[in-house]
């Protein structure tokens, strides 16, 4: 956990430069979600919580690093708001040429009043002032990097069912397929 908030603070000081970090390249998806799972496999082993991945073998155009960083806010929060012996399912696939990501956690989920505020800084929500486990700049920081990268981040919850993240990258252009990116 300790890990975790000081790996969200440096990349909160980075992300105000994040155009001068950032280096668009061949992203392998599925290596990035095993490199976020395999972190965070002490926490899961301590919950017991199974993953489930249906990831189809993408290749996007992105940042490595901040990317990795976007899918282990979502992870890490999946694991965080899961019951032990929870799941979470994680599907990659093509869409309308579209690459799409989701994790998809059977957790305690999010209240609908605190659904349309849980990207905003600070923001810990109900849930969140009940545990003290938020800090309210996960998501935030998460949705800051995406929208940098041109990622849609979306999330859809029900309290007491689960929430389900999607990440859906930018559509190649045309200059892109030119290129053969």
């Amino acid at each position: 956990r300790l890990y975790l908030l000081l790996d969200q603070q440096l990349h909160a000081t980075r992300l105000m430069t994040i155009e001068l970090d950032n280096r668009i390249e061949k992203v392998h998806v599925k290596d990035v979600l095993i490199q976020e799972i395999k972190a965070l496999r002490t926490w899961c082993f301590e919950k017991k919580i199974a993953f489930d991945l249906e990831v189809d073998d993408l290749t996007v155009h992105s940042d490595t690093k901040w990317l990795g960083f976007i899918v282990r806010q979502i992870l890490s929060n999946a694991v965080k708001y899961s019951d032990v012996g929870g799941e979470v399912r994680i599907t990659a696939h093509m869409t309308n040429e579209q690459a799409v990501l989701i994790i998809q956690d059977e957790g305690i989920g999010i209240k609908s009043e605190d659904l349309p505020r849980v990207f905003r800084k600070s923001y810990t929500g109900t849930i969140g002032r009940e545990t003290s486990a938020a800090t309210g700049m996960g998501l935030y920081l998460a949705k800051q990097a995406a929208e940098s990268l041109h990622i849609l981040l979306a999330i859809e919850s029900k309290e007491g069912v689960g929430t389900t993240v999607k990440i859906a990258f930018p559509k190649m252009n045309d200059y892109q397929k030119t290129l053969g990116m």
